[in-house]
């Protein structure tokens, strides 16, 4: 299900190319947090199986650090943009672009990761 959901959640990011009304980019954005929130509970649920023993948290306490790292190059590519001033830095297309292939990239690189069945129900 995480491979699925954050392939979706790319594709759908590739259709925000072509919104070209309100209605439109906030039916988009609207599908793209399904997605996006389902692909979070799936992890969460993913990462609660594997992690037994108190290495869930300290798992969890790294996915955030790496998220908070790839929101600090986000900031510094728009930094960047800032500083150059120019229209084409500005363009929201390619980055886009590049956030749906980013997405689309992790659910393939999702594919390896093992199988884990429910967890059993409670006694």
């Amino acid at each position: 299900m995480l491979q699925i959901t954050t392939f979706v959640e790319g594709i759908l990011m590739l259709a925000l190319l072509f919104a070209r009304s309100v209605w439109a980019l906030v039916a988009v954005m609207a599908l793209i947090s399904v997605f996006d929130l389902g692909a979070g509970a799936v992890r969460s649920g993913y990462v609660a199986r594997l992690g037994e023993g108190g290495q869930g948290v300290q798992f969890k306490a790294y996915l955030r650090a790496m998220t908070n790292v790839g929101i600090s190059f986000g900031a510094m590519l728009g930094g960047l943009a800032l500083w150059v001033d120019q229209g084409w830095a500005y363009l929201a297309r390619r980055v886009f672009a590049l956030d749906a292939l980013t997405c689309i990239a992790a659910s393939i690189w999702l594919g390896p990761l093992p199988h884990i069945g429910p967890a059993p129900l409670p006694p």
